[in-house]
């Protein structure tokens, strides 16, 4: 690890597949919403790096265009994203790199915090992302001190990402947002941290803070549809709101603070997500009002991004807390895991 008091991270998107499945066409140029699929990828890695490297090898020129050093791989036939892995621990000194391929335009902005805090807490090797049912490889978080190990790996003649991983302690991040009722130990998971009231449960909650929310738009939207003051002005389709949804969500009300106390907004939009972070890049874009923790947006209000809106009538503040198992059943990893958790979440929301 560098000399600093915090390991340093390259990202490196990977480009460098013949996509079989998708009939041979380069992915990361593939066109998402006007703009080809990396640059999706870059605008939500490149934050959260030191610095930024795109594994392609095909159309090297058009993805040198993008203005980020292009690494093709050492070895030869296209043999896989740990191929583009070794190549950037080839090409890099950072600590750590942190990779992601260039089709996840919806890519986690808090990647690497995730990540990272994972790793350093659990005293593992490797962190990788996980839906809840599979691990997703080609999120991961790797020590550049692997890259004697994987080249080895590689010259053996294996090239399954899974089988080099099972050598190491892993970290599973399951960046995953959900509503309903959470079984810690059904679901075989340690820890819950969440928004919100959580449904009944025979679990342990430990409250973290409370976090002051905000209704926000962009200039944009604000100048095309004008700057509500209150709740009365969207409620029932009357602007454009951006929601949260998810599977078995009940209708959308956001709780404001009145005048004759605490009530209920029945809000509308054209645009909902299960994904806070798209929430907020749809919000930057114009298309409507988001609901969002200030901790989250802050950076986005002081450079004037975003504005406040509703303000004569602001959100209530939401509990952030943490689901866990009784004491007793606990694995004292997780609860050390917990605790350093915890101090950084209580950090991020003070300010």
């Amino acid at each position: 690890m560098s000399a600093a008091s915090y390991p340093t991270v390259s990202g490196v998107i990977l480009a460098g597949g013949l996509a079989r499945r998708m009939g041979g066409d380069d992915k990361g140029l593939v066109s998402f919403q006007g703009q080809p699929l990396i640059k999706h990828v870059i605008s939500r890695l490149l934050p959260q790096v030191d610095e930024l490297l795109i594994n392609a090898n095909r159309n090297i020129d058009r993805y040198q265009q993008f203005g980020y050093r292009v690494i093709t791989d050492t070895l030869a036939d296209f043999q896989g994203p740990l191929a583009g892995m070794l190549s950037a621990m080839q090409n890099t000194h950072s600590d750590y790199i942190l990779t992601a391929p260039c089709d996840g335009p919806l890519l986690s902005q808090k990647l690497r915090q995730r990540m990272l805090e994972s790793l350093l807490s659990s005293g593992k090797t490797i962190a990788v992302a996980t839906d809840g049912q599979r691990l997703q490889p080609v999120y991961c978080l790797m020590p550049h001190h692997l890259q004697a190990d994987l080249a080895a790996f590689l010259k053996s003649g294996e090239r399954k990402i899974d089988l080099f991983f099972a050598q190491y302690p892993l970290v599973d991040v399951r960046l995953r947002l959900t509503d309903r009722k959470i079984d810690l130990t059904a679901e075989g998971l340690d820890i819950a941290f969440f928004l919100g009231r959580p449904a009944d449960s025979n679990m342990r909650i430990r409250k973290i803070a409370d976090c002051e929310r905000i209704l926000c738009a962009s200039p944009a939207y604000i100048a095309e549809h004008g700057h509500p003051k209150t709740g009365t002005e969207i409620d029932r389709g009357k602007h454009n709101c951006l929601n949260l949804r998810f599977p078995g969500a009940s209708e959308f009300q956001w709780e404001l603070s009145t005048s004759d106390g605490p009530r209920k907004f029945d809000v509308q939009g054209r645009f909902e997500c299960d994904d806070s972070d798209v929430l907020t890049d749809w919000a930057l874009q114009g298309a409507g009002i988001a609901l969002r923790p200030v901790f989250e947006i802050e950076h986005h209000l002081a450079s004037g991004a975003l504005v406040p809106v509703v303000e004569d009538t602001p959100p209530l503040p939401v509990q952030m807390a943490c689901l866990y198992t009784h004491r007793r059943h606990q694995d004292p990893k997780a609860r050390l895991f917990m605790e350093f958790m915890i101090e950084r979440m209580e950090g991020a929301v003070k300010g």
